[in-house]
C-alpha cells in the first residue's frame, strides 16, 4: 500500500499563501515526490522483518557453530593440557623415585661410613687404652725403682749418719777427756800459784 499526496491540494495552499503558481507547484511536486519515496509501507516493514528474521536466524547458527567450534576446540586444549600435566606428573613421579632411590643410597653409605667410623673409634679407644695401660705400668715400675732408691738412699745416709755421729761423739769424748785433762792442769796450776808451798 502506498502513501498518497495531494500536489493540487498541496499547490493551491501555496498559492494562497503567496506562492507564484509555478513555484508552488513546483514545491507540491518535490515534497510529495520526497515523501513518496522516502515513507516505508507495510510491505517494506514486511520485508524488513523477514530479512531481519532470516539474519537473526543465520546469526543463530553462527553462533551455534561458533559455540560447537570453541566447545571442540576447548575440549582439544583441555585434552592437551590434561596430557601435558599427565606428562609433567610423570616426570615428577620419576623424579621423586629418582630422589628417593638417591636417598636410600645416600642414608645407606651415611650409615656404612658411620659404622666404620665406629669401629675406627673403637679400635682407637682399644689402642689408646693399650696405651694408656702401658704407660701407666711403665709409670708405677719407675715409681717403685724410685722407692727403692729412695729406701737405699734412706739406708745409706743413715748409714752415714750413723757413722758421722760414732765419729762426732769419739771426737767429743777425746775432746772432752782433753778438755777435763786441761781442767785438771789448770786446776793444779793455780792451786799451787795460789796456795802456799808446804813441801
Amino acid at each position: 500500500m502506498s502513501l498518497a499526496f495531494d500536489t493540487l491540494r498541496a499547490t493551491k495552499a501555496l498559492q494562497q499563501a503567496g506562492f507564484p503558481p509555478p513555484q508552488a507547484e513546483a514545491v507540491a511536486v518535490t515534497v510529495g515526490e520526497a515523501m513518496v519515496g522516502n515513507v516505508a509501507t507495510k510491505a517494506d516493514l514486511k520485508q524488513v522483518e523477514t530479512g531481519l528474521k532470516a539474519g537473526m536466524a543465520a546469526l543463530r547458527s553462527d553462533l551455534r557453530e561458533v559455540e560447537t567450534n570453541l566447545r571442540a576446540e576447548l575440549k582439544e586444549e583441555i585434552g592437551a593440557v590434561r596430557a601435558e600435566l599427565k606428562e609433567e606428573i610423570g616426570a615428577v613421579r620419576a623424579d621423586m623415585a629418582t630422589l628417593r632411590s638417591d636417598l636410600r643410597e645416600t642414608e645407606a653409605g651415611l650409615k656404612a661410613e658411620m659404622a666404620a667410623l665406629r669401629s675406627d673409634l673403637r679400635e682407637v679407644e682399644t689402642n689408646l687404652r693399650a696405651e694408656l695401660k702401658e704407660e701407666i705400668g711403665t709409670v708405677r715400675a719407675d715409681m717403685a725403682a724410685f722407692r727403692s732408691d729412695l729406701r737405699e738412699t734412706e739406708a745409706g745416709l743413715k748409714a752415714e749418719m750413723a757413722d758421722r755421729f760414732q765419729s762426732l761423739y769419739k771426737y767429743f769424748w777425746v775432746f772432752g777427756l782433753g778438755i777435763v785433762g786441761l781442767n785438771v792442769s789448770l786446776v793444779a796450776l793455780l792451786l799451787r800459784f795460789f796456795l802456799p808451798n808446804t813441801g
